[in-house]
């Protein structure tokens, strides 16, 4: 069986995969990332704090709650570009090099967030 495994692994770079495996791994998107916002333009009272904190994609998927009723769910495309709406609130980010850069605004808020690679738990 493991005289088979470069063999899948050709089989699948030829069919245009794009997500390398590794041992436990599905992806190199998935994991923790740390780091700490920064407040570009802000009104404090409404504002997210600025402190570090932990971010998480988990099956290629960032579920982010930014603020109270503005709760973020964006996809990673195969670029690894995040993008999510809700309602006046926007996020757009990228994830690669073992960075997650995120910028989220709001009409009251603009938070930029640039995150290091810590763990990979998938």
């Amino acid at each position: 069986m493991p005289k088979l495994a470069p063999l899948a692994v050709l089989l699948c770079l030829a069919s245009g995969c794009t997500y390398p495996a590794g041992p436990g791994s599905t992806n190199l998107t998935d994991g923790s990332y740390k780091g700490r916002p920064a407040l570009q333009a802000a009104a404090p009272q409404i504002c997210p704090d600025t402190h570090y904190g932990y971010f998480e994609i988990a099956d290629r998927d960032l579920h982010f709650a930014y603020l109270p009723g503005i709760v973020f769910d964006a996809a990673v495309n195969p670029d690894g570009s995040l993008h999510d709406t809700r309602g006046p609130a926007v996020l757009d980010g990228k994830v690669g090099d073992d960075h997650l850069t995120l910028s989220v605004t709001t009409p009251d808020c603009h938070t930029d967030y640039n995150m290091r690679f810590v763990w990979n738990h998938s």
